[in-house]
């Protein structure tokens, strides 16, 4: 592997780990601590807290898997290299890519 190559998967790996973190961590803290302090102020002991941390579980979830296809995609281009157009076509479309030549 070039030193390139292993400073750029480097790099990628510490950028998903981060997301990752922000992803699992933010919004539990952020909403429990919203929602601890209306349950205060509305004096609905751990209802809104619950619900926020309910909240926070579907946001996490669905941005992690958000950011999986995304990182998914950023890594095979990063260890295959860039995708081949005509296999992209083919997939795209199921069937050969068209070209004017081959009309008959």
């Amino acid at each position: 592997m070039k030193k390139d190559s292993r400073k750029n998967l480097m790099a990628f790996t510490l950028r998903l780990m981060g997301d990752i973190w922000a992803m699992l961590a933010l919004p539990p803290v952020f909403l429990g601590w919203l929602g601890r302090q209306l349950d205060i102020f509305m004096e609905t002991k751990p209802y809104i807290l619950i619900a926020g941390l309910f909240l926070s579980s579907v946001i996490s979830t669905v941005s992690i898997c958000h950011k999986a296809v995304k990182y998914g995609e950023q890594y095979e281009a990063l260890t295959n290299g860039p995708p081949d157009p005509v296999q992209a076509a083919v997939a795209n479309r199921g069937g050969p890519p068209y070209h004017p030549a081959d009309r008959s």
